[in-house]
């Protein structure tokens, strides 16, 4: 892992103390807002207390008329509809809003989501499958704004396409279609370019229920399915790490609050397949809840988790949540594998390149995203992970924070077969022919970037003492979440803290220490940094003439072994010698 330098945000006592008492906050919540720049009052009221009054009209968004008429019209003359979304937790939950709300509304809806071996976006035998079956309006949700040829076939056909996308757009231009909605398509005016598949898929839902009430305001039933649906868009929210401000930040927080209530038969089982009752919380969702769904999608088919979102018998849908948890627990097994291997080749390399490019014949194509996230928290560059078949391979691209992965491809445009994805994460088609190309264009790419960027640093929130920590702050820090992309959890640091007790590995990779400042001490871990116990162990040790403390950037949370009022802290990183 490489070693950042700290970067403090500044903050205001004066600010935060008139902050603290407009919002009624606690004093650290105060500072935090005005750290992160929201020094207005109203500002920082929309951010911890987002209503629906925060959600944006959909009647903004670009082509979302076209959408309406034309979807409505196939409602009234009873075509058939097909849904067509892609094997990640974003397309899934979008697929499902789409279909169960044109399915309430009266229309003839089927849904496709294809296997990952059919390769990223739609796929020419399943829209002639579609056109087989009578289809005759073709709705993409979290695909189709870059499928310049299928577009051209599902034209040809005799469909009439609808886009309901978020992805970057292709090189060559717009597809054809009746109608594209993308909130970032053209001179959009829409105020929210950050929102996932899922997210669209909602809004023209949305806009749909507006058209069939007649107004702005949506009649009472489909006001509460669409309530309802909002767990969907959290799901895909956060799974597709798109950013956790604005309109983003309401339909997460009003959607977990859904998905807490959920009387789906598939959400339920799913929530309890994760262990998880009571409070859903963002970070539930990133680590609990979407590596179940995506499992099926990457090492098996996507249908399953499809399936289970749509189940209606409780039985069937705990069958098929057990299905899913033996799904993850493979995958978790083929990661580490291909995580070991990608490892080892990068650890061979002479010197690092500015972006990785890894490949292996054999390696699973559905951990390769996962691998690739690793190895970008590892070494701290971009990286490419491909999985090979043959001659060619379908790989996935993860990235470092002011890297945009999606642009440092399309400058290698002519060395893959197809790409595609957005600026934090991108998949990609190449053959083993032009993989070292590929590896140096890559990295030459992202260098000329990085060139343009500040230096990486890790972001600190603000500084505390460990005797300021109680069950009270980690409540108020709660309160400022849901966290995640754009919005992450607070990172405090303490200096000066002392190391006692006997530091140790938890499962041979996480770090336990013991800290102690002033009257508090606490215990500490650190995931994943298993080459900090040996000099963890000579701090504690200490010597004549040597000091035993240290800095720490962490994170305060509810302990889980030792009590209900515990508190410990999940470790950023740490400064060996105490500055």
């Amino acid at each position: 892992m490489i070693a950042l330098p700290w970067k403090l945000r500044s903050s205001s006592e004066t600010a935060a103390g008139c902050l603290a008492q407009r919002l009624q906050v606690h004093p650290v919540v105060a500072e935090l807002l005005v750290a992160r720049g929201y020094d207005d009052p109203e500002r920082a009221r929309r951010l911890l207390n987002p209503t629906l009054n925060d959600l944006l009209d959909p009647g903004d968004l670009p082509d979302v008329d076209l959408a309406v008429e034309r979807l409505s019209a196939a409602i009234k003359a009873e075509e058939r509809i097909l849904v067509y979304g892609d094997y990640d937790v974003d397309g899934i939950t979008g697929t499902a809003i789409m279909l169960q709300f044109l399915t309430l509304v009266g229309g003839d809806v089927i849904y496709a989501i294809p296997h990952r071996r059919e390769g990223y976006g739609m796929n020419r035998g399943r829209l002639e499958q579609a056109a087989r079956d009578g289809v005759k309006v073709v709705v993409s949700v979290d695909t189709g704004i870059a499928a310049l040829e299928e577009a051209e076939i599902v034209s040809r056909l005799g469909m009439d396409l609808v886009i309901c996308d978020h992805h970057e757009l292709a090189a060559g231009g717009l597809p054809k279609a009746y109608a594209r909605v993308h909130p970032r398509l053209g001179n959009s005016s829409y105020g929210n370019p950050n929102l996932c598949g899922a997210g669209v898929a909602f809004k023209v839902a949305w806009a749909v229920a507006q058209h069939l009430s007649a107004g702005r305001r949506v009649r009472a039933d489909l006001r509460q399915h669409l309530l309802s649906a909002m767990a969907l868009v959290a799901l895909g929210t956060v799974a597709d790490v798109v950013p956790l401000v604005g309109e983003n930040r309401a339909m997460v927080r009003f959607g977990l609050r859904a998905l807490q209530a959920t009387d789906a038969h598939g959400l339920r089982a799913l929530l309890r397949a994760a262990d998880l009752h009571g409070d859903v919380e963002a970070s539930d969702v990133a680590f609990r809840i979407a590596p179940r769904i995506n499992a099926a999608g990457r090492i098996d088919d996507a249908g399953l988790a499809m399936k289970l979102i749509l189940a209606k018998d409780p039985e069937e849908a705990s069958r098929l949540a057990s299905v899913l948890e033996r799904l993850n627990r493979r995958r978790r097994d083929i990661e580490r594998g291909v995580t070991a291997a990608a490892r080892e080749q990068v650890l061979d390399l002479e010197e690092l390149p500015a972006a990785l490019v890894v490949a292996g014949q054999g390696w699973h194509p559905g951990v390769v995203g996962i691998v690739a996230a690793r190895l970008v928290e590892e070494f701290g560059r971009p990286a490419a992970v491909v999985a090979m078949e043959g001659e060619s391979g379908r790989g996935s691209v993860r990235t470092v924070p002011g890297i945009d992965v999606h642009r440092a491809l399309s400058e290698c445009s002519d060395l893959m077969e197809k790409f595609g994805g957005h600026a934090a994460a991108a998949g990609l088609e190449v053959t083993e022919a032009r993989l070292a190309d590929l590896g140096q264009r890559f990295a030459e790419a992202v260098h000329k970037q990085a060139e343009e960027c500040e230096p990486p640093s890790l972001e600190i929130d603000l500084e505390l003492k460990l005797d300021q920590l109680d069950r009270e702050l980690t409540d108020a820090i709660k309160g400022f979440g849901p966290f995640g992309q754009g919005h992450p959890e607070p990172v405090f640091c303490a200096r000066g803290v002392e190391v006692v007790g006997s530091p140790r590995l938890m499962a041979g990779r996480h770090l336990q220490i013991h800290v102690r400042q002033g009257g508090a001490a606490l215990r500490a871990v650190m995931f994943g940094r298993p080459d900090l116990l040996e000099p963890m162990v000579e701090l504690a040790r200490g010597g004549p003439g040597q000091s035993r403390k240290l800095d720490i950037a962490f994170r305060p949370v509810k302990g889980r072994r030792s009590g209900p009022d515990s508190l410990e802290l999940h470790l950023e990183d740490v400064h060996l010698e105490a500055r």
